[in-house]
């Protein structure tokens, strides 16, 4: 791979970068002073709407766009859920995220939170408008209702929590303090699932710290 040999001689290339342009960690109105900032938001060259097959390729044919992604952590929402359909274990089992449900949420408002972080880019916009041509807002479009707005197309991919680790008298506790199933003998579940509340925001390197936890347990379990 010559593009890795790149990065490891001069840390130059396609792998010395992420792909955005910047990022920006901020506190939406819904947080007080003493509370961490909950927005990650950053910016791609590029048109992205989320992942689906072909994503990428999508992302990067036209040359003329730019996207801005509005990350909301330290969510209070935990009203989703996993079902299981049957007993079979091949059919897909029902799974609804409930992003906005916010009676769920006694302490913070989510969409409220995703609004802040589309008027600061907007407000971002409405400075470069002075300086750079900027074509076309494609969404939300001009005058569009940010609320309506950010329900209707927001997503998220970080799922995590749904099958929890906890005390032995957490009733909501699938796995005991050695990531084992309660009521099984040698089933662990070692994934972001087992989170017992959501991670600041990127799930990504808890669960390979998870994961790798978990392996040093499993082979001192077996020595």
């Amino acid at each position: 791979d010559p593009v890795y040999a790149q990065w490891r001689e001069r840390k130059e290339g396609i792998y010395a970068t992420n792909g955005s342009v910047l990022g920006i960690v901020m506190r939406s109105s819904t947080r007080t002073d003493a509370d961490p900032p909950d927005l990650y938001i950053f910016g791609v060259p590029g048109y992205f709407r989320g992942y689906e097959v072909g994503y990428a390729a999508k992302a990067v044919s036209p040359k003329d766009c730019f996207t801005w992604a509005v990350l909301k952590g330290h969510t209070d929402n935990t009203s989703g859920h996993v079902t299981l359909r049957s007993a079979d274990p091949f059919e897909r089992p029902e799974i609804h995220f409930r992003y906005f449900e916010e009676s769920a949420q006694p302490d913070a408002d989510d969409v409220r939170s995703v609004v802040d972080g589309v008027k600061f880019v907007q407000r971002i916009h409405e400075r470069l408008g002075k300086d750079v041509e900027i074509a076309e807002h494609i969404a939300p479009a001009p005058g569009e209702d940010l609320e309506t707005f950010v329900r209707n197309n927001a997503w998220g991919h970080h799922a995590s929590c749904t099958c929890r680790i906890g005390a032995d008298g957490d009733d909501r506790a699938v796995l005991d303090k050695d990531f084992l199933v309660r009521g099984t003998t040698n089933l662990r579940v070692v994934d972001a699932s087992n989170m017992p509340a959501v991670v600041s925001r990127n799930t990504n390197a808890a669960t390979i710290m998870i994961g790798e936890q978990r392996a040093d347990m499993i082979l001192e379990d077996a020595s």
